[in-house]
């Protein structure tokens, strides 16, 4: 597949190059035909999202998190390579997928009604989402109706995003003060309108804010408590029936063999662990 065909408006190639476990002897799971890339499963994912992706390294192209691991462990099982395209604006990564520039989407993508009209989804993980606010709280905030009045900062396309206008329809109702809702195509710019008084509070997946209030706990805290957990899922066009089922069959061994739980302990995920 030659580079004009992936740099579509908001998507940016880190990576094609093989990279996954190595497989011994045959894969349990039978690789589906249609692939993008022979021998490569090819995942659409918007790093800068940790713990679940990210880039690391002087580069800034080596590729970490839960989701990479999760997604090269199932691509392992099918014999294949596991390669990451990064989706600069996470706005537009379903458009990527609709028009096959990816085969999957593995990317902390919450499943909901809205997106299941029109893809298929392997869940794979429980998330809330969360407020990040400045370290010590100074606005007191702790709910979604605290905001009220003020100005958070999301990452577009989001089911923060969503929440947010949702909140300002429940606060117009109530003739309260609606918040200013600044969107941003990636997560760590929304932090840093934050960190830059930008803004009052973010809004973000609680894995996510887990990660931002310890390694920068100078800086920021979790307010109040998580809410609206639901599944992330693994996403691929309801067409492609034996993708879908591929990547089924071969989640539900890496979950069974215990990498799963392992993937998830080493980024301190395991709360959100599906049974």
């Amino acid at each position: 597949m030659k580079l004009t065909r992936l740099m579509i408006a908001g998507i940016a190639l880190v990576s094609l190059l093989p990279f996954s476990a190595a497989v011994h002897g045959a894969a349990p799971v039978a690789p589906p035909p249609g692939l993008l890339t022979s021998g490569t499963l090819t995942f659409g994912t918007n790093f800068g999202y940790p713990p679940m992706e990210e880039l690391i390294g002087k580069s800034g192209t080596i590729q970490s998190g839960a989701d990479v691991e999760i997604g090269r462990a199932i691509a392992a099982k099918m014999g294949l390579h596991a390669a990451f395209i990064n989706i600069t604006d996470f706005g537009v990564i379903i458009t990527g997928l609709q028009s096959h520039h990816f085969d999957a989407i593995i990317s902390a993508m919450n499943i909901t009604s809205g997106r299941e009209k029109t893809l298929s989804f392997v869940p794979y993980f429980n998330a809330g989402q969360s407020i990040v606010v400045k370290k010590g709280n100074p606005q007191h905030i702790q709910t979604l109706a605290d905001l009220s009045g003020k100005t958070i900062s999301v990452q577009s396309g989001t089911v923060e995003f969503a929440s947010a206008n949702a909140e300002n329809a429940v606060l117009k109702k109530q003739g309260k003060p609606q918040m200013s809702i600044k969107s941003y195509g990636e997560d760590a710019i929304a932090l840093q309108q934050l960190a830059r008084g930008r803004t009052d509070a973010e809004l973000t997946d609680y894995p996510v804010a887990v990660y931002d209030s310890t390694q920068f706990a100078n800086m920021y805290q979790i307010a109040g408590q998580q809410w609206g957990a639901t599944p992330y899922g693994i996403a691929v066009n309801k067409s492609d029936t034996a993708l879908y089922k591929a990547i089924a069959a071969a989640f539900n061994i890496v979950k069974g063999d215990g990498e799963y739980a392992k993937i998830l302990v080493k980024y301190d995920l395991s709360q959100g662990a599906l049974k």
